[in-house]
């Protein structure tokens, strides 16, 4: 692979990319891009802060998944609240939503995978296997990507029908009963190109009631391929089952930190999610190209959640979901050079249609000795209701070069959305409507300021604004809280929230080097950010109700570097997240559970012609649990360490995670009736693994 692609393809680690450079020649040109304006374009031509995972980058996904890979990435540090690290949630930019909401859009192959209810991401709809590249852009991408891209956005690229390729598999075993298996083939039908994976995983859990078994099959199929154009069927189902151990307090944690509470025995997950989609290329001639995506997804789900209202009392509620929604995504791109400047034009639409039907029953409300007495089963439904949610946009984007080392880009997107709910027969009342709307412009610079035979670099300026609509769960989610006051219940939901909205300005450099005479490449990647955000959503633990904030302000640092020499290679990221609020009582205060300083780092060697070993860490600091910042999260780090061999076709491995033992909790919160204790979610100590993946990617 030539030095562009190795150097281009992620600042992340040398543990995910094993290419070794076989030019002196340093240019970041060639490496394309897709997520980031959502054309192909030159990565480090760029005017956002972006990275790539591809190959043995995505190795990194072998244990908890594809979310894992992300935590080698400058500007991301994952929470991780079921104790394994299975069901990760991303922090990026200062925006978190504690489990209950998004920043962050995730795709694949360009169609959103976020839940309509929620926005949240669940990672088992992909099989790990499948996904040959993962795209990363970090910071406001609302002008071309909408609503709930405040964080960024990720685009996880499968294997299509036409990719090739021999058939693979993987499987894997590691401590606390995890077992997970995948295999993906393609093949050909007459003219016609398929793809099929399928994956697995069962675990037991790091922690008491942490069970999780996991199922998803799909695949795509050609249904048209000629030189004009092409057009792919694909189908994808997925089922999961997870247990919630939930959090614990400082003092349990201390006597026992593998169990959980019995106010969270009962809790748990299951749920059924298919997908389809068909998409089509089409070629029109005179460098214009016609694209579009029709996709639909059914969600159906059951579920049992606790919440602890104080350290004596919890009140339980089963909640049964069914989700639809229908999207269609129409853009046409005039080629480069079609237009003045040498630049290049994209046009689009969007449209999305997305129904929910809700109810909640009653399981257990009590003490401890309420929760030990009771069955678990439910009672009557006390609530339910059914919501739609409408939302279209128009949004171009234009590139001009007016010089080969400087690029201009531009581009403005207009957002509608519109919520409708209507209460049921067991909750009777008025239905509620909601209608919201949003311009968001964002205009850059890249400049290629060097380019020799030994350093290529670019630095590029953005500026922009962004929006994030409340989810439909944030504004109508049925489900009561038990007080101790009239009305003697209250809701999390409000209807009256408007969607968060704010203004972004971004600096940063993409720098790449060869030394040596090629023998050593590296590269380095800078961004620098400031976001001022108003109304910002977010939970009140004081009213148990979502609220819009009021002002805050978002800044920071992202950078990475990536060495590489013969048979060695070396990385490390240092993030610095601020997040302030900028009105209300707690003005000047950062907001909870963002941890202000993340680094990660690691190094890889060759100690013969098929080992390889390995060291990564993670650690981060600076984080409250709560918006006074009077208590705060510990400051943890983990260490990884592994070794991979290459053996007649295979590639065995083993790998020790967290291999000094650490006891650490990546979030918490405190207790919302004001006790002074505070909960947290323990995360796994010393874990071994093992496992091994057969045919090449």
């Amino acid at each position: 692979m030539a030095a562009s692609c190795c150097l281009l393809s992620s600042t992340a680690t040398g543990r995910l990319e094993a290419q070794r450079p076989d030019s002196s020649t340093v240019s970041l040109r060639d490496s394309l891009v897709v997520i980031a304006d959502r054309t192909a374009s030159p990565l480090a031509a760029s005017i956002s802060s972006v990275s790539r995972l591809a190959g043995d980058a995505l190795r990194v996904a072998r244990h908890a998944g594809l979310a894992e890979a992300l935590g080698v990435l400058p500007g991301f540090s994952l929470v991780d609240r079921d104790g394994s690290g299975l069901d990760p949630q991303p922090i990026v930019r200062g925006f978190y939503g504690g489990g209950e909401a998004e920043y962050v859009v995730v795709l694949v192959d360009g169609k959103p995978m976020n839940a309509l209810e929620s926005g949240l991401m669940s990672w088992d709809l992909v099989s790990p296997l499948s996904v040959r590249a993962v795209e990363v852009v970090r910071g406001a991408s609302s002008a071309l990507y909408g609503d709930a891209a405040l964080g960024g956005v990720i685009n996880l690229i499968t294997d299509g029908a036409g990719s090739g390729g021999g058939p693979r598999a993987r499987l894997l075993a590691a401590g606390d009963g995890l077992y997970r298996a995948g295999v993906v083939t393609s093949g050909q039908v007459g003219t016609r190109r398929f793809r099929l994976s399928a994956s697995g995983l069962s675990a037991d859990g790091y922690r008491d009631h942490g069970e999780r078994s996991a199922a998803n099959v799909g695949g795509s199929l050609d249904v048209l391929r000629s030189e004009g154009g092409t057009l792919t069927f694909a189908l994808r189902t997925s089922w999961s089952e997870h247990q919630l151990p939930g959090p614990l307090t400082e003092s349990a944690i201390e006597v026992d930190r593998e169990r959980s509470d019995d106010f969270h025995r009962f809790d748990r997950t299951e749920r059924w999610t298919h997908l389809a989609s068909l998409d089509g290329v089409y070629q029109l001639g005179l460098g214009l190209e016609l694209s579009g995506a029709l996709s639909g997804d059914l969600r159906r789900g059951t579920g049992k959640e606790t919440l602890v209202l104080a350290p004596s009392i919890a009140d339980t509620k089963e909640r049964t979901l069914d989700t639809d929604r229908m999207g269609l995504i129409l853009k046409i791109e005039v080629g480069r050079g079609r237009i003045p400047l040498d630049g290049k034009l994209l046009l689009g639409l969007e449209g999305s249609l997305g129904s929910t039907y809700s109810e909640y029953a009653s399981v257990v409300f009590g003490d401890r000795s309420a929760y030990l007495a009771s069955d678990g089963e439910a009672g009557a439904i006390h609530a339910n209701g059914s919501g739609r949610r409408r939302a279209g946009a128009g949004f171009a984007q234009v590139e001009l070069f007016p010089l080969p080392a400087l690029r201009f880009s531009g581009g403005l997107r207009y957002d509608g959305v519109r919520d409708e709910f209507e209460p049921g027969l067991a909750s009777p009342g008025p239905v509620s409507r909601a209608v919201h709307s949003a311009v968001s412009p964002k205009v850059g610079v890249n400049l290629r300021w060097i380019e020799s035979s030994n350093t290529t670099g670019n630095v590029y300026l953005s500026v922009g604004r962004s929006f994030k609509a409340a989810t439909p769960d944030q504004l109508y989610d049925q489900r009561s809280i038990p007080i101790p006051f009239p009305p003697f219940s209250a809701t999390t939901s409000n209807p009256l929230l408007i969607p968060q909205r704010g203004t972004n300005l971004e600096v940063g450099a993409y720098q790449g080097f060869a030394l040596g005479g090629g023998r050593m490449t590296g590269n380095v990647s800078v961004a620098v950010y400031q976001m001022d955000m108003i109304d910002e959503l977010d939970f009140d633990l004081a009213t148990l109700r979502y609220v819009n904030i009021g002002e805050s302000r978002h800044s920071g640092v992202e950078s990475g570097v990536r060495l590489s020499a013969g048979r060695w290679s070396a990385y490390g990221n240092y993030t610095l997240q601020s997040a302030v609020a900028r009105a209300g009582a707690n003005s000047g205060n950062s907001l909870k559970a963002i941890p202000r300083h993340t680094w990660s780092g690691g190094a890889s060697a060759d100690v013969g012609r098929r080992v390889t070993v390995g060291s990564d860490f993670t650690r981060a600091s600076g984080a409250w649990l709560d918006d006074q910042n009077t208590m705060g999260i510990p400051p943890w780090t983990r260490i990884d360490v592994r070794i991979d061999f290459s053996v007649a076709g295979t590639s065995p491995f083993i790998e020790m995670r967290n291999a000094l033992g650490a006891t650490y909790s990546t979030t918490g919160f405190p207790d919302p009736s004001g006790s002074g204790v505070s909960y947290f979610f323990p995360s796994a100590g010393r874990t071994l693994m093992a496992g091994v993946e057969f045919g090449a990617h």
